[in-house]
């Protein structure tokens, strides 16, 4: 009787024991396991009810505030990308609205400046009105300039890709920038690999790495020096153009700033060029990087796939 009775009470207690396991365990491992199924389709607002001081308990509590936390984190993201396609379809308004302002001040413009011309040929050489009008003539040419970025910027032109020797196209750059940088004493440099000819639209190309030279020779008024080098990037496959310069540099919450368009006062600019450059250089499917040290000068990088 005492064996049988031993035997009853220890199957009694494995029973209980299973009993308080279920309840206590796989029913709270369940609860868990049903939150996490309807967050993985989608419902961050799942939570587990388990009112527990065990270790358990502690999991659940620390599951309901990762939930917490990406619930948080994923109405932001919302707010962000909410705010960010108002910000798109605001700029693709002005952009409209630039291109059309552009449009209608570049033909008056025309007129005005042949206009000039005409009247200026009467004019004798060492008279005051040759000298107005030439004046007058230099500063409609800086408005067409900016008329003309600020059409580019706002309606970038269809690309014209071919294959194109990069080397070329930095020669073109640097020939063409060689009498700016002269009168600020500012020497220009390039070194180049044997890098292989890749498809990419060589007027806009162009268009891009000038915008970026000249505002380099801007930021160097006592002299300096700008090195342009292409190489490859092997490991991916890519191009990179590196404009560099020993100029004064750059902030880095200016950093963060400098391809957003923006006023210039400078002669010399219109305030979109280096947006236009990035603006081109992603139309190539590319990338361009910059970095940059106060007193050290900076580095432009542009990214490029060799295959489209």
């Amino acid at each position: 009787m005492i064996i049988i009775y031993f035997i009853a009470l220890l199957i009694a207690s494995f029973a209980v024991v299973s009993l308080l396991r279920i309840y206590l365990i796989k029913k709270t491992l369940t609860e868990i396991i049903d939150s996490l199924s309807k967050v993985e389709k989608g419902d961050l607002k799942a939570r587990i009810l388990a009112k527990r001081r065990d270790e358990i308990g502690t999991l659940a509590a620390k599951i309901n505030s990762i939930l917490s936390e990406f619930e948080k984190s994923r109405k932001e993201i919302e707010n962000y990308q909410t705010d960010k396609m108002r910000y798109i379809e605001k700029m693709a308004s002005i952009g409209e609205v630039a291109a059309a302002v552009a449009h209608e001040i570049k033909n008056p413009l025309a007129g005005i400046s042949g206009a000039l011309q005409v009247l200026a040929e009467d004019f004798p050489d060492d008279s005051p009105r040759k000298e107005i009008a030439n004046d007058v003539l230099a500063e409609i040419e800086r408005l067409d300039r900016a008329v003309k970025d600020l059409f580019i910027f706002s309606r970038p032109p269809e690309l014209n890709l071919i294959l194109t020797d990069i080397n070329a196209i930095i020669e073109k750059v640097m020939s063409s920038i060689q009498t700016a940088a002269m009168k600020l004493n500012v020497k220009i440099n390039s070194v180049s690999d044997n890098i292989p000819e890749i498809i990419v639209d060589p007027d806009q190309m162009e268009k891009a790495l000038l915008n970026i030279a000249n505002n380099m020779i801007c930021s160097m008024p006592d002299g300096g020096t700008i090195t342009i080098a292409a190489f490859n990037r092997l490991l991916t496959n890519e191009i990179e153009i590196a404009l560099s310069d020993t100029g004064t540099g750059l902030y880095e919450e200016d950093i963060k700033e400098v391809f957003k368009p923006k006023f210039s006062t400078k002669r010399s600019g219109t305030g979109l060029g280096l947006a236009i450059s990035r603006n081109i250089v992603e139309s190539h499917k590319g990338r361009i990087e910059v970095e940059s040290s106060i007193g050290t000068g900076s580095t432009f990088r542009i990214i490029l796939p060799q295959k489209r």
